[in-house]
């Protein structure tokens, strides 16, 4: 019988990837609307405002592709040390 350990569910590494993720969405959601907003109000500047949206859309790009990149690698490391334990758990129970 396996005992699950509850300890390891809070402990996972890709859940504060994924709030991360959802925050970074949150707020270039506001930041989009912000950016429209002055876009109708001056349109002259609808260049700058492109650019400057295709800036952070980049760099958030390449932040998270690296964060997903290491995460995955403490995701692996994390669930083999975790079913090392079960069987680890389960050779001595029998």
């Amino acid at each position: 019988m396996r005992i699950l350990n509850l300890s390891y569910i809070f402990m996972n590494p890709i859940k504060e990837l994924m709030k991360d993720i959802s925050s970074n969405f949150i707020l270039l959601g506001i930041l989009t609307i912000l950016f429209a907003i002055l876009i109708i109000f001056l349109p002259d500047i609808l260049t700058y405002t492109i650019a400057i949206m295709l800036l952070i859309s980049g760099m958030s790009a390449l932040y998270y592709g690296f964060r997903i990149k290491k995460s995955i690698r403490k995701s692996n490391k994390f669930w083999k040390k975790y079913f090392k334990e079960l069987d680890e758990e389960e050779g001595e129970v029998k």
